[in-house]
């Protein structure tokens, strides 16, 4: 009897095992995974003296009135399942049934889980243990016990991500695009005078189309996986992104490698694919110059919209320190140097006046080098001329030049030595180096410790400095992505030193 008693307790346990992924529709179309989220918060508590709150609490709260009572240690599972309706219903309304939400969660011991039925969860039961919080008027268990064949497609990660998008899309899409549509209908109204005035066609045309292709890329996608993990305050994500069709591609990034390698260090490093460089400045970087059309930067990038079409794969080093000030080095593919130079002589020309009206910054064009202007801050405030003459040295120049087979653009003082056949190791290099499944379309490296010391330096310089704190050298405070192309699909990286960046707020306030 003890023998029988002891199997069936071993069975028992083998068949609860694998709680609760075994309680996830074999048709479920996404899971969201969160394992241990105590450690998460443990590990979020360590990294700051001040409160961090409880974020997966937040999310929670939203399903539960008391995620408090939840015991994270067995994990929390989020699904999407498609609707099923009872035997003997038809369905209702234009679409039939329509996924519904899934919350998997266990209460500790002696807690009771309630349910806060305002987020698209109604109904709730327990089951061996577990409380499952669903969507529609009922949940039952799936038949047969076994684990959902989405879990293969899970990536590893304390909080991971699957979303069987396609699937997904083929049903709520058609109800997407009702619903977008009408959405702008409703803002194509005529006004007081009964007739659409010009702007709100011209907005309503600009929405419709980039809704448009929203809809066109969506429907593209096959599926959607993500995964985030924090490991010793540095919190690394992943998201892969999966299109139906797209032929395999082919992995180069020599060239970018190369180019980045010949940077020296600086604040903020990034590289850029020469398609990535033409979508981002076609469709962003107009918007950037409406809002911060106060910094020489932005000015500078918008005179490289104008040349895009000449140049490839390009990288650009943004330094600031006290003694060069701001400094901005980039080196770019081309296919026809003298094209880009020239054109390069015309766009800084033609914007002189602006420069010195916008930017108090006037382009005085060297006489030897015909691509090369050099800087002068203009201002009647003396106070001002010291903090600009600390940011914009009185040596600066504004240069573009060639270095081989690359163009190259300079601002920064006479004195600097931007690029050599190999600067050594930098943060962007190592970051491209490390990625060499990916095709690279943007990488970029930030070190936040650097900018903010070198603010804080700069505005004693200048003599602004009202007694704030030095910022030490060390910890890192790095942030770095990197995007790019694997396969049939993209992949998007970030990794930022939540630590670093932690202990550096303390030491700026």
């Amino acid at each position: 009897m003890k023998l029988i008693t002891c199997i069936v307790l071993a069975l028992t346990s083998f068949s609860f095992a694998q709680h609760p992924q075994d309680l996830v529709s074999p048709d479920a179309l996404a899971v969201l995974s969160i394992k241990n989220a105590s450690s998460i918060q443990t590990s979020l508590n360590a990294i700051s003296s001040k409160s961090v709150g409880s974020p997966i609490d937040d999310v929670l709260s939203q399903f539960i009135k008391n995620p408090t009572a939840i015991d994270y240690s067995k994990g929390v599972l989020l699904t999407i399942e498609p609707g099923v309706m009872p035997e003997g219903q038809r369905p209702t309304g234009m679409f039939g049934a329509m996924p519904h939400l899934v919350v998997i969660c266990k209460p500790k011991a002696g807690q009771t889980l309630q349910l806060n039925s305002f987020s698209g969860v109604n109904t709730s039961t327990m089951h061996e243990g577990w409380f499952v919080a669903a969507g529609g008027n009922s949940w039952s268990p799936p038949e047969g016990g076994k684990v959902s064949p989405i879990f293969a497609q899970l990536p590893e990660g304390q909080v991971s991500l699957h979303v069987m998008f396609g699937k997904l899309w083929s049903q709520i899409g058609p109800i997407t695009q009702m619903a977008g549509g009408m959405m702008i209908g409703q803002m194509n109204k005529p006004g007081p005078t009964g007739v659409i005035d010009t702007g709100t066609r011209k907005q309503t045309a600009a929405i419709s189309q980039a809704f448009r292709k929203v809809m066109q890329f969506c429907s593209q996608i096959n599926s959607i996986s993500a995964s985030a993990t924090l490991n010793r305050g540095v919190l690394g994500s992943e998201i892969m992104v999966e299109r139906k069709n797209l032929s395999e591609v082919i992995v180069d990034n020599t060239t970018m490698f190369e180019m980045a390698t010949s940077l020296r260090g600086g604040t903020l490093q990034y590289s850029m694919s020469g398609e990535f460089t033409s979508v981002l400045m076609d469709y962003q970087l107009g918007l950037m110059a409406n809002d911060f059309d106060a910094f020489p930067i932005v000015t500078v990038t918008e005179v490289m919209r104008e040349l895009t079409h000449l140049q490839g794969d390009n990288v650009v080093m943004y330094d600031l320190d006290s003694k060069e000030g701001l400094t901005i080095h980039a080196l770019a593919e081309t296919t026809d140097a003298e094209a880009y130079l020239s054109k390069a002589a015309t766009s800084i020309d033609e914007m002189t006046d602006q420069f010195a009206s916008q930017f108090q910054m006037e382009l005085e064009p060297n006489a030897k080098y015909p691509t090369t202007w050099d800087v002068n801050m203009i201002g009647d405030d003396a106070s001002d001329m010291m903090v600009m003459h600390t940011i914009v040295p009185v040596d600066t120049v504004f240069s573009f030049g060639q270095l081989g087979n690359w163009v190259s653009f300079i601002f920064g003082p006479k004195s600097s030595l931007p690029f050599a056949k190999s600067q050594g190791a930098n943060n962007l290099s190592k970051l491209i180096a490390s990625n060499k499944e990916l095709s690279i379309e943007f990488a970029m490296s930030l070190d936040a410790r650097k900018f903010a010391g070198a603010i804080m330096a700069i505005a004693e310089s200048a003599g602004t400095d009202t007694g704030s704190n030095k910022i030490a050298s060390t910890p890192s405070a790095v942030i770095e992505a990197v995007l790019g192309s694997k396969g049939k699909g993209w992949k998007f990286k970030t990794e930022m030193d939540l630590a670093g960046l932690a202990k550096l707020t303390e030491e700026m306030e």
